[in-house]
């Protein structure tokens, strides 16, 4: 997985515009963030 390529780079790959690669960008990260929630503890979260 190459992670150093830029938004204008994928959008290019893809021959999709680049607003369209940033908010399927930012609906995957948001679904993997609803995903993992939960999945692990860590110090900020962390009972007393």
């Amino acid at each position: 997985m190459r992670e150093d390529l830029t938004f204008e780079q994928i959008a290019e790959i893809l021959g999709e515009p680049i607003g369209t690669v940033k908010s399927n960008g930012k609906r995957a990260l948001a679904k993997i963030k609803k995903t993992l929630k939960g999945m692990y503890i860590d110090e900020r979260t962390k009972p007393i």
